[in-house]
């Protein structure tokens, strides 16, 4: 979505076909990280806080995160500053 000069982003996560639990339960992880990411969010919170809450979730469901991989802004640029880490 692009509205008066501003990105919106989001995402969502099918299978096709046979899928193991294991990658059924890594698609759940994933999306635990997102909201306990999303949950932390509001004003002057620490960016660092957004990825080790994303590392936590993801350590305790026994996954890790892939460090060359980052979160994003939004708004004007799509994809845009600040990356957030996942560690």
């Amino acid at each position: 979505v692009y509205l008066n000069g501003f990105h919106g982003d989001c995402s969502a996560m099918f299978t096709v076909g046979d899928v193991d639990e294991h990658m059924k339960r890594l698609i759940q992880v994933t999306e635990d990280c997102l909201y306990a990411a999303i949950g932390i969010c509001k004003p002057n919170e620490k960016i660092s806080n957004i990825g080790n809450i994303i590392d936590e979730v993801a350590s305790n469901n026994n996954f890790t995160v892939i460090p060359s991989f980052v979160g994003h802004g939004i708004g004007s640029y799509f994809h845009g500053p600040p990356d957030v880490f996942h560690f």
